[in-house]
């Protein structure tokens, strides 16, 4: 029996945590909060890292933009389904939309995802992201370095606006002479 993911189960709030109700095939939205770290996978190429959820996805993004993104190098993520961010159903989704995250400071590595993440051909969906700080930078991750592998990942219904952006990251670093690979992201 697989473990209870507690960011997925409860909702945090000031007193005490909320059991989430969830209906049948009810997509699973991001509430704001990044899971507390990944637990499936080692992040070998043999035993990727496995994010299934909105936060674990979350995670991986704050890790970059708290300057954690050595912590990618040589480490391999993979998506086991489709995620989905934001609920984009609604007309207007993107006013009540919880917002991704951008940054003004992606000067190094340590601001940039250097590892290898595969899609496996499925969806991340429901990205926001509204900084209109002068030199924010705004995507899935904020910066991507050389040596880093994004594949077979599809970024649909998502808005993104910062002054610099991009559905992958919003920035490159450090490939003056290197390869950044992206093949069959659409």
């Amino acid at each position: 029996m697989p473990a209870l993911q507690w960011e997925i189960t409860f909702v945090k709030t000031d007193s005490c945590p909320e059991l989430r109700i969830f209906r049948p095939n009810e997509p699973l939205y991001w509430y704001g909060n990044p899971a507390e770290k990944l637990t499936n996978g080692s992040g070998s190429r043999n035993d990727p890292y496995i994010i299934s959820t909105p936060s674990e996805l979350a995670y991986l993004a704050k890790l970059i933009v708290d300057g954690g993104g050595n912590n990618t190098v040589g480490k391999y993520y993979e998506l086991a389904n489709d995620i989905t961010i934001n609920n984009t159903t609604a007309e207007n989704w993107a006013e009540s939309a919880r917002k991704w995250y951008s940054s003004v400071k992606v000067d190094g590595n340590n601001y940039c995802f250097n590892g290898f993440l595969n899609g496996k051909g499925h969806t991340i969906s429901g990205l926001y992201s509204d900084d209109s700080t002068s030199g924010a930078y705004a995507g899935l991750f904020v910066g991507i370095s050389s040596g880093a592998t994004v594949a077979r990942l599809n970024i649909s219904n998502s808005v993104m606006s910062a002054q610099f952006v991009g559905s992958i990251a919003g920035r490159e670093f450090n490939t003056a002479d290197k390869v950044i690979k992206i093949a069959n992201v659409y």
